[in-house]
């Protein structure tokens, strides 16, 4: 039995340099996940002085340990007029907000060369009701409504057994196809992530736990860590 998500494997965490903490820098980022490594990475490119402070070593939470789909679906969008809000905000904007992270995943590991196994492999979503099915039909109405057709589509009942064979048609009401949806290794595209910002020059310092921050009068901030 292994104990270590198999995403690590020959991946992370990344041997890296020992960081000096810093006294002072333009921009300091808390925690290196995704969010942390490609705002960092961006901020540096960009000549920003930047520092990236995590409590393990970049990619130990959450990041690395997922199912490493790649999907454009926000939840709480799949259901409700797309015109109601959610959380304030209108359920379209937050379908469009997105279907630009969805983009940028791709573009970014495009751009940085990140070998992390992404495929387009598809996502099959099966309805083991009718209702299920009705639901996901129309929820397809809606999104064409606001965005125009895209590539998803709906497989009634009776033409499942050409998309998966067997007897789905006896135990399902029918399926939604999304071609484009990819996947990949997250624990890669982490490791990736974290060379590129280690080459771009930025401040990676593990084992730093950030114990508090204070808004000074002069709009400048003071971090306290251990």
């Amino acid at each position: 039995m292994k104990t270590l998500p198999l995403w690590w494997e020959n991946t992370l965490p990344v041997p890296l340099a020992d960081a000096e903490l810093p006294q002072h820098a333009d921009v300091a980022i808390i925690g290196g996940g995704f969010a942390g490594l490609t705002a960092a990475l961006e901020l540096q490119r960009a000549g920003t002085n930047v520092v990236l402070i995590e409590k393990k070593w970049p990619g130990y939470g959450a990041c690395s340990r997922n199912i490493g789909m790649v999907m454009e679906r926000v939840d709480g969008t799949t259901t409700g007029a797309l015109a109601d809000e959610l959380h304030g905000v209108q359920r379209h904007e937050l379908i469009s907000e997105g279907r630009r992270a969805y983009d940028f995943v791709l573009q970014l590991i495009e751009h940085e060369q990140i070998n992390c196994g992404l495929r387009a492999r598809g996502k099959l979503v099966l309805a083991t009701t009718k209702s299920a099915y009705q639901k996901m039909a129309a929820y397809l109405d809606r999104y064409a409504s606001f965005f125009g057709e895209g590539d998803a589509y709906m497989i009634p009942k009776a033409e499942l057994k050409n998309e998966i064979g067997g007897r789905a048609e006896q135990i399902y009401y029918g399926a939604k196809v999304l071609p484009n949806h990819h996947d990949l290794n997250p624990g890669q595209l982490t490791a990736g992530l974290v060379q590129a910002l280690s080459n771009a020059g930025a401040s990676i310092c593990c084992s730093t736990e950030c114990l508090s921050m204070e808004r000074l009068p002069d709009q400048k901030y003071r971090i306290t860590t251990e």
